[in-house]
């Protein structure tokens, strides 16, 4: 009698893990990673912005290097909150929501690491230093693209497998 009652409670022990382990459906984690993103990039276009207005006042000499590095110091501050905000973002665990989440957060981050860039300016003297920054702006901009569009193109498809998917990835303009 004693092993059957061990045998049931191993039995609801396992019902339970397994229920547990299913938790969210794929399409309800896709839709909440879409959301926590999405909450992130909101503002993101606006802070490029900045960080371009930024280079070319330095660049103009519109502001003084104490200037610069104060606007520099609160766009990085910004940044790095923005990047922990990501990084308490949870990796979901069906397929699709996984890679979803993989190639979102790897878009995001390059976002955030252009704008950093974008401010880290060279010595405006040192030419080969100027050059340089030139070809890394241009290829973080040319990845940053390609991730961009790799989140476009999944979202398409999943658009394609679903019509719940088309209201979420409606563009809000």
């Amino acid at each position: 009698m004693n092993m059957k009652k061990i045998g049931i409670l191993i039995t609801l022990g396992m019902v339970a893990l397994f229920l547990s382990a299913c938790g969210e459906s794929e399409k309800e984690e896709i839709t909440s990673l879409h959301n926590s993103f999405h909450d992130l990039t909101e503002d993101i276009e606006g802070k490029m912005e900045e960080s371009e207005e930024i280079f070319m006042q330095y660049l103009n000499g519109t502001v003084d290097e104490s200037e610069f590095e104060d606007m520099k110091d609160d766009l990085t501050g910004y940044i790095s909150d923005k990047k922990s905000e990501i990084d308490k973002i949870n990796k979901p665990k069906k397929d699709k929501a996984v890679e979803y989440y993989d190639i979102s957060k790897k878009a995001l981050l390059g976002a955030y690491d252009m704008i950093e860039l974008i401010v880290d300016i060279p010595d405006l003297t040192d030419e080969a230093a100027i050059i340089e920054y030139g070809e890394t702006i241009e290829g973080k901009t040319e990845e940053v693209e390609g991730d961009m569009k790799a989140v476009e193109e999944f979202q398409n498809d999943l658009k394609e497998e679903d019509d719940d998917y088309k209201e979420l990835f409606e563009d809000e303009d």
